[in-house]
């Protein structure tokens, strides 16, 4: 975080917006809760270093996830997490200001979505990520019918191809993108489609025809090379270097951005609550 508040302060910089995570999911998945204190420190320290005449910085709120992975919460332990969350957004927002943006958890009720958008223009939708994609789909578009205009929203975990299409967030975040250039592959826009191939030297599809650069048809090996050769990234980087791989995801995300454009979908209104 550090460093990337150094990149977007440099004189070049067309970055205009800056937001830090508070690390709740990862704590909660690995059963090490994030401390606020903690999380006070880190955000100052980065807050500091970047150029906020420049850049508007946003902070998401520590919140508390109800439940714990694959069990849903029963509704004292999600009034009990909504109650700390609060607690944590008033002490962040007393800190920081009105950069702290509230989190709208999946299982929340409707009223509590209504709680969040009071706190501010800009709210995260949180849907659940132990459950099937399309039901996240569909949850998060059933909440975009219920915000009002003018409202800003941040999907957490949400860059999937169909989450992308169908709900207008007006920003984004996962790891992904990262997570599979880590383990070995490059994500590449082809046609407006995506190709998925194994590519690092290290990695077990080498061993299984198809499932790798090495192995796969020579019209998947032409998309890789010409996506690479576009973004001026060797191949042979791709296989070596993780970083290379994670550089050309992100950068064919933003390529898929150039040209995409949002149509809304025909909603039908769910019988079950949010």
């Amino acid at each position: 975080a550090k460093r990337w508040a150094g990149l977007v302060s440099r004189p070049d910089n067309q970055v205009r917006y800056f937001m830090l995570d508070s690390g709740a999911f990862t704590g909660w998945k690995s059963n090490h809760p994030v401390v606020l204190t903690d999380l006070i420190r880190i955000y100052s320290e980065v807050m500091a270093l970047v150029d906020q005449s420049k850049v508007k910085v946003f902070l998401i709120n520590l919140d508390v996830i109800p439940g714990s992975p694959g069990v849903t919460a029963d509704a004292a332990a999600v009034e009990a997490a909504i109650k700390q969350s609060d607690i944590n957004f008033g002490i962040l927002s007393k800190e920081f200001g009105d950069c702290v943006i509230p989190v709208y958890h999946q299982n929340e009720s409707e009223a509590r979505l209504r709680e969040v958008l009071a706190m501010s223009d800009y709210i995260c939708a949180s849907p659940r990520n132990d459950l099937p994609e399309w039901t996240r789909v569909k949850w998060s578009e059933e909440v975009h019918q219920k915000i009002p205009p003018g409202k800003r929203t941040h999907g957490l975990a949400t860059t999937g191809t169909s989450m992308l299409t169908r709900v207008p967030w007006w920003s984004v975040d996962s790891a992904a993108w990262s997570f599979s250039g880590a383990m070995g592959k490059v994500d590449c826009l082809h046609d407006g489609r995506w190709v998925s191939i194994n590519i690092s030297k290290e990695s077990p599809g080498r061993f299984n025809r198809g499932n790798h650069y090495d192995n796969c048809t020579q019209d998947i090996r032409d998309v890789v090379d010409a996506r690479a050769a576009f973004h001026n990234i060797e191949v042979a980087r791709l296989r070596d270097d993780h970083m290379a791989r994670k550089l050309l995801n992100g950068l064919e995300i933003i390529e898929w951005l150039k040209t995409f454009e949002f149509k809304p979908v025909a909603y039908q209104p769910t019988l079950f609550d949010l």
